[in-house]
């Protein structure tokens, strides 16, 4: 990333699922205590930083699904909120406070398989004040964690592959299907130049049938139209749930098995947020712990639904694609 680039992204970009602002880097080379009580909590405090930093160097480097094959930037010493000019402010970093290539590249790779082969460290001058930048190449693997990680808010557990949302704004652990996704954007780059590949471009691919392809883009409308009302109301009625159902039961005869399983999964949680609904609806509920756990359940759900979109368009694409 060049200067200009550089202070083009400061001004006009927003965190994504291969960006993020810091305002100050993690505090792992902060100065050790004099005092041995003192040096407990410290390395405590220091450890949990260090998570954090492998927590957003690993998510950057998957990304998610729509940002295969991009690279990932970390920007240190920038504020991930707009001031009211509608730019950044820019904090000095100070050198010592910066933790080596070496050093973070070993720590990530002691939590993550496969591990990243490299990641680049540079330091840029804007508005006079000294910014770094930490760049993730694109890797082309689905990177897990070998080891469960704490972070100062969380823990995420041993084998999670751990992505961002497109906004940048929260980290999470990846579902089966998800996964399923991204290790298919892998597998299809690794295959680039097969025969199916170059029949597709030479147009020898026989097109898909008409009454075919209405059938199929149906169902796939049916299920986004489900997922826009549910972000839209954050929840979804019994005659929705009905559709649904009728819907989703000839799956199976029109797509593969991921594909019937995943909109089985789709349903259940449908019927889950519906059930949540009702009972959050339910006036002789008193507010308590009860409540407050169901609340929970059903925001969870609907998140998990805002999240779809990107996936349901994946899984349907090899199906509907002319």
């Amino acid at each position: 990333m060049d200067i200009c680039k550089l202070e083009e992204t400061i001004c006009g970009y927003d965190e994504s699922a291969k960006l993020e602002f810091k305002v100050e880097f993690y505090k792992v080379n902060q100065i050790k205590p004099e005092n041995q009580e003192d040096r407990k909590s410290w390395e405590k405090a220091r450890q949990l930083q260090w998570g954090e930093l492998v927590k957003d160097i690993i998510s950057l480097a998957n990304g998610n699904i729509g940002y295969f094959g991009e690279p990932g930037y970390l920007a240190i010493g920038i504020s991930n909120k707009k001031n009211s000019q509608g730019t950044r402010d820019v904090r000095n970093i100070d050198e010592k406070e910066i933790a080596t290539r070496k050093e973070i590249l070993e720590r990530v790779n002691s939590y993550c398989s496969p591990s990243i082969p490299n990641i680049d460290i540079k330091e840029y001058s804007i508005k006079g004040k000294r910014i770094y930048v930490i760049h993730i190449p694109p890797t082309y693997q689905m990177h897990r964690l070998s080891k469960a990680l704490k972070t100062p808010k969380r823990e995420f557990s041993i084998h999670a592959v751990l992505i961002r949302f497109g906004n940048g704004e929260k980290i999470y652990e990846a579902s089966d299907e998800e996964k399923e996704i991204l290790l298919k954007q892998r597998r299809d780059f690794v295959n680039e130049g097969t025969e199916n590949k170059v029949k597709q471009k030479e147009g020898r691919v026989d097109p898909l049938p008409i009454e075919v392809y209405d059938r199929k883009i149906e169902m796939y409308r049916k299920v986004q139209q489900c997922l826009s009302k549910i972000a839209i109301e954050g929840s979804i009625s019994l005659e929705d749930l009905r559709n649904l159902s009728l819907q989703i039961d000839e799956a199976i005869f029109m797509f593969d098995i991921s594909v019937d399983n995943y909109l089985k999964e789709f349903y259940q949680k449908a019927a889950q947020l519906y059930i949540t609904d009702k009972k959050l609806n339910d006036k002789r509920l008193p507010i308590g712990d009860e409540r407050s756990k169901l609340a929970e359940e059903n925001g969870e759900i609907v998140i998990w639904f805002l999240s779809q979109h990107e996936i349901v368009r994946y899984l349907f694409h090899k199906y509907i694609a002319l």
